[in-house]
């Protein structure tokens, strides 16, 4: 992933913590200032969210299906595998996109987009 992705998120989580805080809660200006930066954030720290839950899953899908031994577990696993995918929005075979990697591209791309749009 991207470090200013990754950084983004960072900072959305830190955000979150401090929207709890009683110093902040106690102080309306800082609030308003953290809750605007919050919506800021949020959009593309949820998404790279589902990103990074998505590799997860996929990862344990892939897992299982290099471990599976006769061809009923092989294809209930290429089918979880095949879930995943289609289940956020990512068939990357139709799109030509061959490796982990050049996904992870593509969505990065994409959120880097989002992020440039979004005022």
């Amino acid at each position: 992933m991207y470090p200013s992705l990754q950084l983004k998120l960072d900072r959305f989580e830190e955000i979150e913590r401090l929207l709890q805080s009683p110093e902040v809660l106690s102080n309306p200006t800082k609030l308003v200032d953290l809750q605007r930066e919050y919506g800021g954030l949020r959009k593309i720290s949820e998404t790279v969210r589902n990103f990074i839950k998505l590799e997860g899953d996929l990862a344990a899908a892939t897992e299982f299906l290099n471990e599976a031994t006769d061809d009923e577990t092989r294809e209930y696993a290429q089918a979880e595998v095949n879930v995943e995918l289609e289940k956020n929005g990512a068939t990357f075979r139709g799109r030509g996109a061959s490796t982990d990697a050049q996904s992870r591209r593509a969505l990065c791309a994409q959120l880097q987009w989002r992020d440039l749009q979004s005022p």
